[in-house]
């Protein structure tokens, strides 16, 4: 399905997201120690194996965020009304910046797995509120967008931006996310009170596990929807 065309090129997303990634590297410097982890590659391999595993996963989970939201705030400036879209602009500077605060702090705490999973779970909360803003103000605008004249291929792009945010379970997938990571929490705390590594070990493999797929689940939903547009 191609895109409308004309579609101006918004260079302000851009922009943000590699000031987000400079701002992420910083607050990681700025945090991390870098000499524990060849501490920990003779004390523990495990824990750095694990640890190292999670930072990696979590600098691309930050990566594929980027990419797909300048993906989709692309497509709701084409095909949502620009006159309309622009009103959550400022909310998007908050989120950029707020967001790589928070993979920074992540990747630099990613060998304190109780740390970790407490943030996640936070960052679960944030993400459940503004997943239900976003689709309030996309089925706002999706509808007006329908009510209007529209030309066939531009009406199937606004129906697969529709069907993208309006029928698939956005919500329950962060519910369900959050429950895991509160599973991760409650091991971490397991292996503090009592000091065994399986709790440990098994908190983080939690976690991977569900980041790894939550996020094979969006794409998915991503690629039989809207990144058929374009």
């Amino acid at each position: 399905m191609p895109r409308k065309p004309g579609r101006k090129q918004y260079d302000v997303l851009t922009l943000l997201w590699t000031a987000a990634l400079a701002i992420t590297f910083f607050t990681t410097s700025v945090l991390q120690s870098w000499t524990k982890y060849s501490e920990l590659i003779e004390k523990d391999p495990w824990h750095f194996a694990l640890s190292a595993m999670l930072a990696l996963l979590s600098f691309g989970l930050f990566i594929l965020y980027a990419i797909a939201t300048h993906h989709e705030l692309n497509l709701l400036y084409d095909y949502l009304k620009e006159d309309e879209v622009p009103r959550i602009m400022p909310r998007v500077y908050l989120v950029i910046f707020g967001l790589a605060l928070v993979f920074g702090i992540l990747i630099a705490v990613s060998d304190r797995i109780i740390i970790y999973s407490s943030i996640l779970v936070a960052y679960n909360l944030f993400d459940l509120w503004g997943s239900w803003q976003v689709t309030r103000t996309v089925d706002h605008l999706v509808r007006i967008r329908l009510i209007g004249s529209l030309g066939q291929e531009e009406r199937e792009a606004v129906e697969t931006i529709r069907h993208y945010y309006l029928d698939h379970p956005t919500l329950p997938r962060i519910v369900t996310i959050m429950f895991c990571n509160w599973i991760t929490v409650c091991l971490s705390l397991a292996y503090y009170f009592t000091g065994l590594p399986p709790y440990r070990i098994s908190a983080y493999i939690v976690v991977i596990l569900t980041i790894v797929i939550g996020e094979v689940v969006i794409h998915w939903w991503r690629a039989t929807s809207i990144y058929k547009i374009g």
